[in-house]
Protein backbone atom coordinates (compact mmCIF):
# COMPACT_ATOMS: atom_id res chain seq x y z
CA UNK A 1 0.00 0.00 0.00
CA UNK A 2 2.91 2.45 1.47
CA UNK A 3 5.39 1.87 -1.55
CA UNK A 4 7.75 5.24 -0.52
CA UNK A 5 9.58 6.56 2.33
CA UNK A 6 8.14 7.38 5.40
CA UNK A 7 7.79 11.40 5.41
CA UNK A 8 6.21 11.66 2.39
CA UNK A 9 3.45 9.06 3.47
CA UNK A 10 3.79 11.41 6.97
CA UNK A 11 3.29 14.27 4.62
CA UNK A 12 0.06 12.73 3.27
CA UNK A 13 -1.27 11.91 6.22
CA UNK A 14 -0.86 15.41 7.69
CA UNK A 15 -2.38 16.86 4.28
CA UNK A 16 -5.10 13.92 4.04
CA UNK A 17 -6.38 15.37 7.66
CA UNK A 18 -5.99 18.90 6.97
CA UNK A 19 -9.10 18.17 4.47
CA UNK A 20 -10.96 15.71 6.47
CA UNK A 21 -10.91 18.40 9.06
CA UNK A 22 -12.10 20.49 6.21
CA UNK A 23 -15.05 18.41 5.44
CA UNK A 24 -15.73 17.36 9.10
CA UNK A 25 -16.32 21.17 9.93
CA UNK A 26 -18.88 21.56 6.76
CA UNK A 27 -21.01 18.84 7.76
CA UNK A 28 -20.64 19.76 11.89
CA UNK A 29 -21.85 23.52 11.13
CA UNK A 30 -25.51 22.99 10.91
CA UNK A 31 -25.46 21.26 13.74
CA UNK A 32 -22.95 23.47 15.76
CA UNK A 33 -23.24 26.99 14.07
CA UNK A 34 -19.64 27.72 16.29
CA UNK A 35 -17.93 25.63 14.03
CA UNK A 36 -18.86 27.50 11.71
CA UNK A 37 -15.53 29.90 12.53
CA UNK A 38 -13.64 27.33 12.32
CA UNK A 39 -14.40 26.22 8.84
CA UNK A 40 -13.90 29.63 7.31
CA UNK A 41 -10.45 29.82 9.03
CA UNK A 42 -10.02 26.46 7.15
CA UNK A 43 -11.50 27.98 4.12
CA UNK A 44 -9.86 30.87 4.04
CA UNK A 45 -6.09 29.69 5.09
CA UNK A 46 -5.86 27.57 2.37
CA UNK A 47 -6.38 29.72 -0.92
CA UNK A 48 -3.94 32.63 1.51
CA UNK A 49 -1.37 29.87 1.68
CA UNK A 50 -1.67 29.29 -1.95
CA UNK A 51 -0.97 32.75 -2.68
CA UNK A 52 1.88 33.25 -0.55
CA UNK A 53 3.65 29.91 -1.43
CA UNK A 54 2.55 29.84 -4.96
CA UNK A 55 0.81 26.57 -4.73
CA UNK A 56 -0.04 24.25 -1.46
CA UNK A 57 2.74 24.27 0.94
CA UNK A 58 1.70 20.69 1.98
CA UNK A 59 2.23 19.86 -1.76
CA UNK A 60 5.40 21.31 -2.36
CA UNK A 61 6.56 19.72 0.77
CA UNK A 62 5.68 16.27 -0.54
CA UNK A 63 6.97 16.68 -3.74
CA UNK A 64 10.01 17.89 -2.08
CA UNK A 65 10.04 14.73 -0.30
CA UNK A 66 9.16 12.77 -3.10
CA UNK A 67 11.88 13.99 -5.75
CA UNK A 68 15.15 14.05 -2.97
CA UNK A 69 14.28 10.27 -2.50
CA UNK A 70 13.83 9.70 -6.43
CA UNK A 71 10.24 9.48 -6.57
CA UNK A 72 7.88 10.82 -9.40
CA UNK A 73 5.86 14.01 -8.78
CA UNK A 74 2.51 15.40 -9.10
CA UNK A 75 1.17 18.65 -8.87
CA UNK A 76 -1.94 17.69 -7.03
CA UNK A 77 -1.75 16.27 -3.18
CA UNK A 78 -5.16 14.16 -4.24
CA UNK A 79 -3.72 12.12 -7.69
CA UNK A 80 -0.45 11.38 -5.35
CA UNK A 81 -2.40 9.79 -2.70
CA UNK A 82 -5.08 7.74 -5.28
CA UNK A 83 -2.09 6.61 -7.25
CA UNK A 84 0.27 5.80 -4.39
CA UNK A 85 -2.32 4.28 -2.11
CA UNK A 86 -5.00 3.17 -4.02
CA UNK A 87 -3.35 2.38 -7.84
CA UNK A 88 -5.96 4.88 -9.21
CA UNK A 89 -4.70 7.07 -11.85
CA UNK A 90 -6.44 10.27 -12.16
CA UNK A 91 -5.34 13.89 -14.16
CA UNK A 92 -4.79 16.60 -12.13
CA UNK A 93 -6.67 18.75 -13.84
CA UNK A 94 -9.75 16.81 -13.42
CA UNK A 95 -9.12 16.26 -9.81
CA UNK A 96 -8.93 19.86 -8.97
CA UNK A 97 -11.85 20.25 -10.90
CA UNK A 98 -13.82 17.91 -8.68
CA UNK A 99 -12.08 19.08 -5.30
CA UNK A 100 -12.88 22.52 -6.36
CA UNK A 101 -16.99 21.62 -6.97
CA UNK A 102 -16.99 19.82 -3.98
CA UNK A 103 -15.85 22.09 -1.70
CA UNK A 104 -17.74 25.31 -3.50
CA UNK A 105 -21.26 23.25 -3.12
CA UNK A 106 -20.41 22.30 0.57
CA UNK A 107 -19.67 25.68 1.07
CA UNK A 108 -23.24 26.86 -0.18
CA UNK A 109 -24.97 24.04 1.39
CA UNK A 110 -23.86 24.90 5.01
CA UNK A 111 -24.60 28.52 4.03
CA UNK A 112 -27.89 28.16 3.08
CA UNK A 113 -28.22 25.86 6.15
CA UNK A 114 -27.20 28.87 8.92
CA UNK A 115 -29.41 31.03 7.49
CA UNK A 116 -32.66 28.94 7.15
CA UNK A 117 -31.73 28.27 10.62
CA UNK A 118 -31.31 32.37 11.40
CA UNK A 119 -34.71 33.16 9.92
CA UNK A 120 -36.71 30.31 11.66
Amino acid sequence: MFKQPFLVTLVQMVHLLWIVLLFASIFMCPRYPFLFAIYLLFIVATPISWLVFGGCPLTALENYLTRKTGGKVSKSFLVNVLKNWFGIEVSSRRMNKIATGVVLFLTVVVIIHLVIEKVS
